[in-house]
């Protein structure tokens, strides 16, 4: 399957851990969808013109986040399987 991954892939889910290889400005909701209960999610964000790993977690339906540390990765790019 060639995509940006930004949908996931809800065949398969849900899913234990996910992990964001590009910086994302906004995490898709689809994503969390297909996170597991008591999930991980780690992702490199774009915060305040920053670059800085974020751990997610959905405990009881709901999703907290943690600040790990600074870091620098490519942003995603929009792209599709046509």
């Amino acid at each position: 399957r060639f995509d940006d991954g930004q949908r996931g892939w809800k065949e398969y889910a849900p899913y234990e851990r996910i992990l964001l290889s590009a910086t994302a400005k906004k995490i898709p909701k689809i994503l969390f969808e297909q996170l597991a209960e008591g999930g991980v999610l780690l992702a490199p964000m774009e915060q305040d013109g920053l670059q800085i790993i974020t751990r997610f977690y959905k405990r009881n339906g709901k999703i907290s986040s943690e600040v790990i540390e600074p870091c620098f990765f490519v942003p995603i790019i929009d792209g599709r399987v046509k």
